[in-house]
């Protein structure tokens, strides 16, 4: 696995709570939720305009600005300021998935001179909120930063009743990994990785998925989508086979359009990401 869980983040429970209290919903936008079966949606706390609107990674020269909603969050950004070496940021912004919410299997194109730096801190999770990179699947502990390489096939999702709540942060690339911590020296420990383990896909189960293209229609195809991309959190395989997965049982269902939107999908998910990918999807 190319991600690694680096160590603790210093919150304290109680001001954490406090502080996403005075989040309403008109403060989220939802950035990238294309790639999103149920409801992802994001809060944005700094980037190169200070704009809580605006949630697209891009490259720009500078230091990110804090957003108004930055000053509903006291404790977190106290931490985050603590923490990192705040000059290096470029985008910072909490991001939820709403209970049993599901990322769909992509690769992030972000067009950076140098391969920018991604954080995950997982503020409110469970071992019941799963990530999986290729095949291997992971379940962040509350307080955990993760070094998260988006270039590899990657997918999340939570099975729980709570919300899994996380602070991602994109960095300025530089040379040592170090110079993004004001004291990094100082950071706790990561516990050992909390890895989830699956036994292969039955090939007959597979076979039972397949046979769905009986029953696809344009109207279900996102929810026959969403059933195959829960597989690889149920059974070891990789995250790839979901779009494999689903192309056979678009091709078995004849309709050209459900192909071709497949097709699509998986292009942009994996190979390219369009201009407009959600247009790919029906």
């Amino acid at each position: 696995m190319f991600s690694k869980c680096l160590g603790k983040f210093p919150l304290d429970i109680d001001n954490l709570y406090a502080d996403l209290a005075q989040l309403h919903e008109s403060d989220y936008i939802p950035a990238y939720s294309e790639y999103t079966i149920g409801s992802w949606r994001t809060a944005i706390l700094m980037n190169q305009e200070g704009d809580s609107s605006s949630g697209e990674v891009i490259e720009y020269a500078g230091s990110a600005q804090a957003t108004p909603l930055a000053k509903k969050l006291p404790h977190i950004m106290q931490v985050l300021s603590e923490t990192f070496n705040m000059a290096t940021i470029k985008l910072a912004r909490i991001a939820t998935i709403k209970k049993y919410g599901l990322i769909l299997p992509h690769i992030d194109f972000v067009t950076f001179s140098k391969p920018c730096k991604r954080y995950n801190i997982a503020l409110i999770s469970n071992d019941r909120c799963i990530s999986i990179e290729e095949q291997t699947a992971y379940s962040m502990r509350s307080g955990e930063i993760w070094d998260l390489d988006a270039t590899h096939p990657h997918s999340a999702a939570n099975f729980s009743d709570e919300d899994r709540v996380s602070l991602i942060i994109d960095l300025e690339p530089i040379d040592n990994e170090k110079d993004y911590f004001n004291h990094p020296d100082k950071l706790a420990a990561a516990e050992p990785i909390r890895f989830i383990e699956r036994e292969p896909l039955p090939a007959e189960l597979k076979e039972h998925y397949l046979a769905l293209a009986a029953l696809m229609t344009r109207h279900n195809y996102r929810d026959i989508l969403a059933m195959v991309a829960k597989l690889p959190f149920l059974w070891q395989m990789e995250l790839t086979d979901v779009f494999e997965i689903t192309q056979q049982i678009c091709h078995r269902s004849g309709d050209r359009l459900l192909i071709d939107n497949i097709a699509k999908t998986k292009h942009a998910f994996l190979h390219e990401r369009a201009t407009d990918p959600v247009s790919g999807i029906l």
